[in-house]
């Protein structure tokens, strides 16, 4: 007998899908802005509801980031308040370019103007997740981890929310005893920040066709390892390496960023787009580990976690629309990465911001049209974010033709 499900209904006034940097900037950003609406009497009379989904069983679960952090739109996001400050792990003390050879690295003379970080810090992106999601719940945002949004729902070509994912089938899909029908979230805007590849960001761009004046993506993979090694590596050190074990006609290199408490985040980025079939990205990364500059570093340590993730790299010309009625994308899902810097998280927290500045006017004027929502992209693209990725718009094209050709 076919047993029939209902699904349940939540009402909420802003649904943000992931909660990665980017979101949270946002849920942040805009709880703060309705605090100071109230504290000074001009806020809504109901307090408007704010609720993070997140497909991961706790914040940051699926973030294993070393990266190194430009601080500058972080310090706009807490700017004035009085919060813990931000987990970051070390400023940046000293770094280094590295060309390598099978056995031998040729260190630069000069760090290339992109590669500088003086002023940037080391830091583990789940940390400032975990950090921010705790700001975020103090000030009443709702944070749902483990509640998958798999649909966008429509009116028309109006995005009013997303359904969640159903609970308890089996690995064929079908129900369990325990099955619960994934619940309908409603919502009068919704924003989408699940990074790169997003499944309801690809809804969007498909049913709305948000990419009809984009360039193709392109993408890498970033596979990274967390170490914990006995050798003493001093806290802040941010090297890059170039060549071995990549060849010249693939595009990527690797990284290593120390940490206090002799740990070490090293990695590699390998352009999707290579043309040897054969080629393993892991198996690069095992390479490179190998290496005698590297190796030196890692002996007699061991890991302590791992994993990979794609890399939006097209740039600003492969950015879709960015809004639709009832609808933003922020961040990775939106390919908001300067891929010269290796650098995409002060980027998703500025769209955070911004995103979070849109939908509070949003809220006053009741209006979460496309024109209105259009104000998010305009202010992203006028600003300092918007020029910065304008000047390397043609950096990773410029590489198509492999490692030397994009180098000059």
């Amino acid at each position: 007998m076919t047993r029939l499900f209902e699904r349940e209904r939540l009402d909420v006034d802003v649904l943000i899908v992931g909660a990665g940097i980017a979101s949270l900037s946002t849920a942040f950003y805009l709880s703060r802005l309705l605090e100071a609406a109230a504290s000074s009497g001009r806020g809504p009379v109901e307090k408007p509801t704010i609720l993070v989904v997140e497909k991961s069983q706790e914040i940051g679960g699926h973030i294993l980031s070393g990266a190194v952090v430009d601080p500058r739109p972080i310090n706009a996001l807490i700017s004035g308040l009085d919060v813990p400050t931000p987990p970051y792990d070390s400023p940046v003390t000293s770094e280094a370019v590295y060309y390598l050879t099978k056995n031998r690295s040729l260190k630069s003379p000069l760090v290339p103007p992109p590669l500088r970080n003086h002023g940037n810090y080391v830091a583990a992106l789940g940390d400032l997740v975990r950090w921010l999601a705790e700001l975020c719940m103090e000030r009443g945002v709702e944070i749902y981890p483990g509640f998958p949004a798999v649909q966008l729902l429509f009116d028309g070509d109006r995005v009013i929310g997303a359904r969640l994912g159903d609970q308890g089938r089996d690995r064929r899909g079908r129900g369990r005893e325990n099955y619960e029908p994934g619940m309908e979230v409603r919502a009068r805007v919704t924003v989408l920040g699940e990074g790169p590849q997003g499944t309801l960001t690809g809804q969007a761009i498909r049913r709305l066709n948000l990419a009809r004046e984009a360039q193709p993506q392109v993408y890498s993979i970033g596979v990274k390892e967390l170490w914990k090694v006995k050798k003493p590596v001093p806290p802040g050190l941010v090297i890059h390496t170039l060549g071995y074990p990549l060849r010249s006609e693939e595009f990527g290199g690797g990284f290593l960023y120390a940490m206090k408490e002799n740990r070490v985040h090293l990695g590699l980025v390998l352009g999707l787009d290579y043309r040897d079939p054969e080629i393993d990205s892991h198996r690069m990364l095992q390479k490179l580990k190998l290496h005698p500059l590297i190796r030196e570093k890692l002996e007699g340590g061991e890991v302590i976690s791992y994993g990979a993730r794609v890399i939006p790299e097209g740039g600003y010309y492969s950015i879709p629309k960015t809004y639709s009625d009832g609808l933003l994308i922020i961040g990775d899902s939106a390919g908001l990465l300067n891929s010269q810097r290796l650098k995409g998280i002060h980027l998703a927290v500025q769209s955070g911001i911004l995103a979070g500045q849109t939908i509070f006017e949003g809220l006053e004027m009741n209006d979460f049209s496309e024109d209105h929502l259009a104000l998010y992209w305009r202010r992203f693209d006028r600003g300092w974010a918007g020029e910065e990725m304008r000047r390397v718009r043609n950096f990773r094209q410029g590489f198509q033709e492999g490692f030397w050709p994009g180098m000059i």
